[in-house]
């Protein structure tokens, strides 16, 4: 009796899919709605989240010292591959630290003081301006970091006693850098 039963249901349960693929099939177009399901899904999947593969921004901070170490050990890795240059060594020096811009409101207040003097009264009016950082989550609103600027540079390399090789240390310097060329030094190697 009970075997009677489990195959009524399961009759039951596929006729109940048929009747289902039938009623699919009777929709005019079901593909395309079918796709439109399908496309909107992997939509969703692709841009829910970030994807293998592809790596997310991230905002790296530095001190002075560790930005100029980097930029320094980059500066030396490019100038060592100048024709004639050999090994370098750069050395960076910067005016002031990063300048971190915030966003502030102003506000303005007028004071109006009046003082009494032989014939009358005069009105002193004076306005105070306060600027405060706008302040959000606990930290200051930043709009934008100015890195800081390069007062000089000085390498010392293998091949400066070539008069060639320093001019073309200085050129690249001059263009890397946006500095005048009389902020730049090229000095030799001393043989150890």
């Amino acid at each position: 009796m009970e075997q009677v039963n489990i195959v009524r249901k399961e009759k039951k349960k596929a006729g109940t899919l048929d009747n289902l693929f039938k009623r699919l099939k009777s929709i005019k177009h079901i593909e395309y709605i079918i796709a439109a399901i399908f496309i909107g899904i992997m939509l969703l999947i692709l841009f829910s989240g970030p994807v293998a593969g592809k790596s997310e921004q991230k905002t790296i901070k530095l001190t002075l010292d560790e930005y100029g170490a980097a930029l320094e050990e980059k500066l030396e890795g490019i100038l060592s591959r100048i024709d004639g240059a050999g090994k370098v060594e750069v050395m960076v020096t910067f005016e002031a630290g990063v300048e971190i811009i915030t966003a502030m409101t102003t506000s303005k207040q007028n004071n109006t003081v009046t003082d009494e003097y032989s014939g009358g009264y005069r009105d002193t009016v004076s306005i105070i301006e306060s600027n405060t950082p706008v302040i959000v989550g606990g930290q200051a609103v930043v709009l934008k970091e100015v890195q800081p600027k390069i007062k000089g540079a000085i390498v010392v390399c293998e091949g400066a006693h070539s008069v060639k090789v320093k001019v073309e240390l200085v050129k690249a310097l001059s263009t890397l850098l946006d500095l005048d060329t009389a902020k730049i030094e090229v000095f030799p190697m001393s043989k150890r």
